[in-house]
């Protein structure tokens, strides 16, 4: 049988893992970029993932009010309840305006040291990005 909250829980830590891994080191100008025209900006995009997994999770299944409506998220500069369906690209643009990614940690290792940085990804002892890096031709 199929525990439906630890699913949950893994599909949303997968989801998180992703966006991090592909929105951390984003530079404001990339946030309020857009890929394609008439395609909403980077950074509404990834404030819209988050949002709607926090609307998704709190009022659509728990039945509590969002987090980013409660303390300490609500004087967040992105602290705008809703998923953002139905903004205009005005609406959209200044959220992505409103992004503000903090710098993430790079650690460089050798290549010959990615067992103990998987491990040290596993256990959760990374806090920024490992950067592998090969080791120079002798």
């Amino acid at each position: 049988m199929v525990n439906a909250i630890e699913m949950l829980t893994q599909l949303l830590d997968t989801v998180n893992l992703r966006l991090h891994h592909s929105a951390d080191d984003l530079l404001p100008s990339e946030l309020t970029a857009r890929a394609l025209t008439g395609v909403n900006t980077i950074g509404f995009i990834v404030w819209h993932m988050a949002r709607s997994q926090d609307w998704a999770v709190n009022t659509a299944i728990r039945d509590l009010p969002e987090v980013v409506t409660r303390e300490p998220w609500r004087h967040s500069s992105v602290a705008v309840a809703g998923i953002g369906t139905g903004f205009d690209s005005s609406e959209a643009d200044e959220v992505a305006r409103r992004v503000d990614l903090p710098p993430v940690s790079i650690e460089r290792r050798p290549m010959n040291e990615v067992n103990g940085a998987l491990a040290d990804l596993a256990a959760g002892r990374v806090a920024g990005r490992i950067v592998l890096e090969a080791e120079p031709a002798a």
